[in-house]
């Protein structure tokens, strides 16, 4: 039951979304989705923020809509998000993904909403350390694949975890003779996050990626647009370095720039002090109190939790994914369950100084399951 005064959006008489928080079931882009229909909408700041607080649910929406936003740029995001669509064509594109934690998490949310057979994972390790012969081979293994379909590979995209150093998966493609010869490296970039974004220039990783790049893509602009200090940042660490607002970029254009030389990038290792566990538990979960747990895990440590990420199986049948940089929670989204069976829940952890035994006997507790 929902609090008083909650906000939603009413599909047919079912409710499709907590306005400003959450979308429902029928909101989400599934994988056999042919059609869409874009609505852009703005809510009341006050409404939103009670709602949040009684849900005990401070998503990134409602972090946004918290804010009072100009009802004016409702226009202006949905001619955007159209301009968007337009400009990408994903039709010969691949997709590399690499996964820190020992569970493949993020293959599983973009086989349900991009399309399975142009993913791949390598998991249980960082790239840049233990899994350079693993790229090798699924370089090989898509170029292979879309020859023997008659199909042209365009482009490929190497996701790399948040902790790895590109130095040496750029040596791994340009030192190949076989990947050499067939791909070359079309640009470097990172995101970073115009909230955590200064926080996180503090980790050698993150000077790293930052040295080795062509672009930096600013994220969550629209919660924090007084950025100023971290693109000064950014310049110190490397001067030449392109800095766009992932709110007007053309992606096409990341590929106009000039390149590097990426062969004198140093080849640095991990700092110290980072960690991960992969926490896995096949019965399904409360919800609400999942969130609560999760709420005060942050807002307790969540200066030392990098990353949280997660497929929740709850007891009202839905596979939720959640995604957290520090303390900011992104909106949970349903997924489609690919094989019609209860995969049970996985919960991924990256944090720093941090013993997450602790947080494993943490969430034994609070939610009384037994994990794996």
């Amino acid at each position: 039951v929902l609090p008083a005064g909650t906000m939603v959006i009413d599909l047919n008489s079912e409710i499709g979304a907590v306005a400003g928080i959450m979308g429902g079931l029928s909101s989400e882009i599934e994988s056999d989705t042919t059609s869409t229909f874009l609505e852009s909408a703005n809510f009341d700041c006050v409404k939103v923020r009670k709602s949040a607080t009684a849900l005990g649910l401070r998503s990134e929406s409602s972090a946004r809509y918290e804010k009072s936003l100009d009802p004016e740029m409702t226009e202006t995001a949905l001619r955007r998000y159209v301009k968007i669509l337009s400009d990408i064509d994903s039709s010969n594109l691949a997709i590399i993904v690499n996964e820190f934690g020992q569970n493949s998490l993020d293959d599983t949310i973009l086989n349900a909403s991009y399309a399975k057979e142009k993913t791949t994972v390598i998991g249980s390790g960082c790239m840049c350390c233990n899994k350079r012969d693993d790229l090798i081979i699924k370089l090989k293994d898509i170029l292979n694949s879309y020859e023997l379909n008659g199909k042209r590979l365009d482009r490929v995209i190497i996701e790399t975890t948040g902790l790895a150093n590109p130095a040496p998966i750029l040596w791994t493609v340009l030192s190949d003779p076989f990947l050499s010869n067939h791909f070359e490296i079309a640009g470097l970039f990172t995101c970073v996050d115009a909230i955590n974004g200064l926080n996180h220039l503090n980790h050698q990783e993150a000077i790293n990626q930052i040295s080795a790049s062509d672009s930096v893509i600013i994220t969550k602009s629209d919660l924090n647009s007084d950025y100023n200090e971290l693109c000064k940042t950014l310049k110190s660490i490397y001067a030449g370095v392109k800095i766009y607002d992932k709110r007007y970029i053309k992606f096409s254009d990341l590929f106009n720039d000039v390149k590097k030389d990426y062969s004198n990038i140093e080849q640095n290792s991990h700092t110290q002090g980072l960690s991960s566990i992969s926490l896995n538990f096949n019965k399904p979960v409360e919800w609400s109190a999942f969130t609560i747990w999760l709420s005060l895990l942050l807002h307790r440590y969540g200066a030392q939790i990098l990353r949280t990420k997660g497929i929740i199986s709850t007891k009202q049948n839905h596979l939720i994914s959640i995604n957290s940089v520090c303390h900011i929670v992104h909106p949970p989204r349903h997924i489609d369950n690919l094989n019609g069976e209860n995969p049970g829940s996985c919960l991924v952890i990256i944090a720093q100084n941090l013993d997450l035994n602790l947080v494993k006997e943490s969430l034994k507790g609070f939610l009384k399951v037994e994990l794996e």
